[in-house]
């Protein structure tokens, strides 16, 4: 009986131990887990700004990837934030110019916001219950050979559970993002 009480102490011991000493490590000791910089492997580099209301969306992380389609070239723009929260722009055929928001596979132009990481509170520039896209882009710079990518945008994001439930989306602003050109 003495012995069962020792281990069963001792696996208490190893178990609260265990449990008091994990802590979020990454695989490679090179990964800095706080570092949210303007950079990821997936291309990136520069800035993602807009004004959800009057809060401030500064994305610190950017992922960028211009990949082929059936419709032409397409770029997809990610910006994403520590708290969960994210932004994206998705443009069939990019080119300096102005573009608007439309569902149209030729000359696509899709923007969504996301409030959290599940996904549950997503707004997104089409309006399933009028069937329109509201929102442009305008492209200032759009260079593949340096792989960069500038300009400004706005857009209303609507919510799909609930129709007066939107998202107004001002003062965007790519600068210099840099894109990853898939194979």
């Amino acid at each position: 009986m003495k012995n069962i009480k020792l281990l069963a102490g001792i696996f208490l011991i190893l178990t609260a131990f265990t449990f008091s000493s994990c802590e979020t490590e990454p695989i490679d000791s090179a990964i800095n887990l706080d570092d949210f910089g303007n950079h990821t492997g997936g291309g990136g580099a520069g800035t993602f700004t807009a004004k959800i209301g009057s809060d401030v969306f500064n994305a610190q992380q950017i992922i960028a990837q211009l990949s082929g389609s059936a419709f032409g070239p397409e770029i997809n723009i990610v910006g994403m934030m520590p708290n969960g929260k994210s932004m994206s722009i998705q443009l069939i055929n990019p080119a300096v110019g102005t573009f608007t928001a439309n569902t149209n596979f030729e000359t696509l132009l899709f923007f969504q916001y996301t409030e959290d990481l599940t996904g549950t509170n997503a707004f997104s520039s089409f309006n399933s219950v009028t069937s329109t896209s509201a929102g442009t882009v305008t492209i200032t710079k759009y260079d593949v050979a340096a792989k960069k990518i500038s300009g400004t945008f706005s857009f209303t994001g609507y919510n799909s559970s609930s129709a007066s439930n939107v998202r107004q989306i001002t003062e965007g602003i790519i600068n210099n993002v840099t894109f990853t050109v898939a194979p």
